[in-house]
């Protein structure tokens, strides 16, 4: 049974909007690039309140970036992880690398460190780190995303929760 959290998600678009608004700019510097947009995630086997071996598979897309560097108006990334994970996973302290594909057929890597925590009914999740290689390279990098928390129901349900939908800030400075 695939359980999506879904619930809510007006209200937290319309929260996530006011947090990227306040939200400081990942350092002083002027914006390389600033894009929105939205990170699907799918856990296989769901995610319980037990910790077990699951696949976490993402697809990020950001339709919408303001860049310094002409043409580059969009961007996407995806991948997958095999870890040790529960519903309580997504707070935790780790490190990765994402890889970035921009719309004019360059990429960004992203070493980063992933932190996460809740704020009041929504689960933030932000990767701090460099840009190492590829366009905007030795830039600051700071994504954000945003989701509803992951309810105990969901978490204790056959199946737990296998689909978690976040939006997305990415900034480079």
């Amino acid at each position: 049974m695939r359980r999506h959290l879904t619930a809510g998600l007006a209200a937290v678009c319309l929260a996530v909007g006011a947090a990227f608004a306040i939200a400081p700019t990942a350092s002083a510097g002027p914006l390389d690039a600033t894009c929105t947009g939205t990170v699907a995630v799918d856990y296989s086997p769901g995610l319980t309140l037990t910790a077990q071996t699951v696949t976490a598979s993402a697809t990020s897309t950001y339709p919408s970036c303001l860049t310094s560097q002409t043409g580059v108006t969009s961007a996407s990334a995806s991948g997958s992880v095999t870890d040790t994970l529960d519903c309580n996973s997504l707070l935790t302290t780790t490190t990765g690398v994402k890889t970035y594909h921009w719309n004019d057929g360059t990429t960004s890597r992203f070493e980063y460190t992933r932190t996460g925590t809740r704020v009041l009914s929504q689960t933030v999740v932000t990767f701090t780190g460099t840009i190492t290689s590829g366009k905007f390279s030795g830039d600051t990098a700071v994504e954000t995303n945003i989701a509803a928390n992951l309810g105990l129901l969901d978490c204790l349900a056959p199946g737990g929760v296998t689909h978690v939908d976040f939006t997305a800030l990415v900034e480079l400075t």
